[in-house]
């Protein structure tokens, strides 16, 4: 979740990949005005629900980047970062993850779960929700590219006709406290997201 009201983006990547991907990200989305934070974080085990777990590499585009620098550099960064995140997501889809459990807890992964676990991305709403976009491996890489150009599209428009807009019209039928984060789901026809928040993804899970 997005919580230092300064940052703009922030790229989070496990021990697993070396050192020289903060140089590498930063060169690759650095930009003059840009608050990009940058940790190498420790990948060790969590206590989740499974779908919330941040991937192997995640990043999280906070309020403040369309509030402020977006609106003083113009659309020129937002492609960018639109590059960026297809060319990374489409990266990880070659990195496999498997989920180890503890003895007799082996019931408690969904089996069901085709979400790419290595790579994560996170856009926090007008009103301080956060909203992770999960990657469906049984779709192919450009129906991904199709959907970030769909989120991306959504998540500007959210913020330049809030409360007006699309991505608040489809997230209106969730938990609206604040604690309660969203959780977007490529259709499996590959056209289009489907949200849920913590209570209907567990729905759904059971189901």
């Amino acid at each position: 979740m997005v919580k230092e009201n300064s940052t703009h983006i922030h790229l989070a990547y496990t021990d697993q990949f070396p050192e020289e991907y903060t140089s590498k990200f930063r060169n690759e989305l650095s930009n003059p005005g840009l608050e990009l934070k940058i940790n190498r974080r420790s990948y060790g085990a969590w206590m989740s629900l499974e779908w919330a777990v941040p991937g192997l590499i995640a990043a999280y585009i906070a309020k403040p980047y369309f509030e402020s620098f977006l609106k003083e550099m113009g659309k020129d960064h937002y492609n960018v970062l639109k590059n960026w995140i297809k060319k990374e997501s489409n990266k990880a889809r070659l990195i496999k993850v498997t989920t180890i459990t503890s003895t007799g807890s082996e019931n408690k992964i969904d089996q069901q779960n085709t979400q790419s676990k290595a790579f994560s991305i996170y856009f926090q709403t007008y009103d301080e929700r956060t909203i992770k976009l999960l990657f469906d491996e049984t779709l192919d890489k450009e129906t991904w590219n199709q959907n970030i150009e769909i989120m991306m599209e959504w998540v500007l428009d959210h913020y330049q006709n809030y409360p007006s807009d699309k991505l608040t019209s489809l997230t209106s039928h969730l938990m609206r406290e604040p604690k309660f984060d969203y959780f977007a789901i490529m259709k499996k026809d590959g056209c289009g997201w489907i949200f849920y928040d913590h209570q209907s993804l567990i729905n759904k899970i059971k189901k």
